[in-house]
């Protein structure tokens, strides 16, 4: 074949500087420290079972299948699958359980680094999932009985297919399934991943506005009023009938108060300033409320105030707290919000500092079989904490200097609006995440819940920063970085 014209050709690879390399070096060191440490350790974690209360009662509800609301029965079946296929095979069952929530770690941490750069060489891929399962919260999950592990990789799954169908108007059968696979299970396993999901859902109809009103070429109107479609049949459909049909399983009785939004409002806004507003309590509702307030539980306290008048009571202390402790509360909200949003560092800080009780908690669970592999985990863990907000420093550089450079060819110009979109929808996952959870508990933030936001926020940076060795025209490397760019029919090209 011809060779072609000469803005055709295949573009030299930048070649890196020493400093950029030396870094690159660097972080390589720091991430296979933590990988090796992380693979010891969870193999050392194999034989035991974290002490969760929650783990308890998922064991006793896989014999019972007794759910109340805070429940599904989609964990406990699990764990009773894996009793009775541990039971033939003659391994724990609880070791065959962690394997399979490790594998679907993997698979989601291997397709949330294909949809940020779909070419990108597999051992590279390989290493970067090595990295993301063996975040040291993330990895203690998949070694526990509990849902944390799974709902996380769902919703990583879900949002990565989310961004292929927004970001790459790929509306192919692959993400779709994607799609309501991460969906289905998200909403089977946790109650109120519902919400999320949904949020999720309307971010990434918002997006796919913002690109046709753009006039992107790959969203024309007829392919986006398609995309919007496939999201609502992939996304809301399984999500409310799944949500009906398991609810419609949620019938026991234990003893535990229906979880409603009068009461997560109470518990985040009256209950930790209930004894700043007792003056402007009603006297029969004040008469309710213990000396001191927190005395007794948040659960007690609210029972106490609806025996005396029901929701009313409850409305009237939330009433009195927004009057003399607004400023309180908002600031309460915007420290859990971005502890949560800022989940990897929080968590390094947390161990760091013994701050955030929640956060301690998890970390007694972590240290409890084996304290000083445990602890060495984490502590390397902080540093590699600061090496992702190095990673991420250097990110934003390199994207300031492409803003600058020459305009991209066109079809440079799509795949960085995908990586855009991408980008997009795993931070807006990590803001729904941390604003839903920031604003029904007045605990302190606890990182399990935010599991998916460490794995993504972790990603962005080092699936980005990978230099070359991509695969096809599909390379999204940032604007500025070193990634190699193969285009067809270059001379010399296959």
């Amino acid at each position: 074949m011809a060779a072609v014209s000469e803005s055709r050709a295949v573009e030299p690879a930048t070649p890196l500087r020493r400093p950029a390399r030396a870094g690159l070096l660097v972080l390589a060191a720091v991430l296979a420290v933590q990988v090796a440490l992380g693979v010891v350790w969870w193999v050392a974690e194999l034989p035991g079972v974290p002490e969760y209360g929650d783990t308890i009662e998922y064991v006793s509800q896989s014999t019972t299948w007794a759910v109340d609301g805070y429940r599904t029965i989609a964990y406990p079946a699990l764990v009773r699958a894996a009793t009775e296929v541990g039971a033939v095979l003659r391994v724990p069952w609880n070791a065959l359980l962690y394997v399979a929530q490790l594998a679907v770690a993997a698979a989601a941490a291997a397709y949330l680094v294909r949809t940020l750069r779909p070419g990108l060489d597999r051992r590279w891929v390989a290493a970067l999932v090595a990295v993301l399962v063996t975040l040291p919260l993330p990895l203690h999950y998949s070694a526990s009985v509990l849902t944390d592990s799974l709902a996380a990789s769902a919703l990583v799954l879900l949002v990565a297919a989310l961004a292929r169908v927004a970001g790459r108007a790929d509306l192919s059968w692959r993400p779709v399934a994607v799609a309501v696979l991460g969906t289905s299970v998200s909403v089977m396993l946790r109650p109120e991943r519902l919400y999320v999901v949904l949020a999720l859902l309307g971010v990434t109809v918002v997006l796919v506005a913002l690109r046709v009103r753009r006039g992107s070429p790959l969203l024309p109107g007829r392919t986006a009023l398609r995309a919007v479609a496939v999201l609502l049949a992939a996304v809301l459909v399984p999500a409310l009938g799944l949500t009906v049909l398991s609810r419609a399983m949620q019938t026991a009785d234990l003893g535990r108060e229906p979880a409603t939004l009068t009461g997560a409002v109470f518990d985040r806004v009256a209950y930790p300033h209930l004894d700043e507003a007792r003056g402007l309590l009603p006297p029969h509702v004040a008469a309710a409320v213990p000396v001191p307030a927190e005395s007794a539980d948040r659960t007690t306290v609210l029972l106490a105030l609806r025996a005396v008048d029901g929701d009313a009571a409850v409305r009237a202390t939330v009433r009195a707290a927004l009057e003399c402790c607004l400023p309180a509360v908002a600031w309460d909200v915007v420290h859990d919000v971005a502890h949560g949003l800022g989940s990897p560092f929080a968590v390094a800080y947390d161990w760091a500092t013994g701050n955030n009780g929640s956060s301690q908690w998890d970390f007694t669970r972590m240290t409890g079989r084996n304290p000083g592999l445990a602890s060495a985990v984490l502590t390397w863990g902080v540093v590699v904490a600061c090496a992702v907000a190095a990673a991420w420093l250097v990110l934003g550089v390199r994207f300031l200097r492409g803003r600058r450079a020459a305009p991209p060819r066109p079809e440079d110009a799509a795949d960085r609006t995908t990586t855009a979109v991408t980008i997009a929808l795993l931070l807006a996952a990590a803001l729904v995440g941390a604003v839903f959870f920031g604003l029904v508990t007045s605990l302190d933030p606890n990182p399990r819940y935010s599991l998916a936001t460490q794995v993504a926020l972790v990603a962005i940076p080092l699936v980005l920063l990978v230099p070359g060795s991509a695969r096809g025209p599909h390379d999204v490397s940032m604007p500025g970085g070193p990634g190699r760019r193969h285009t067809r029919g270059a001379a010399g090209a296959p």
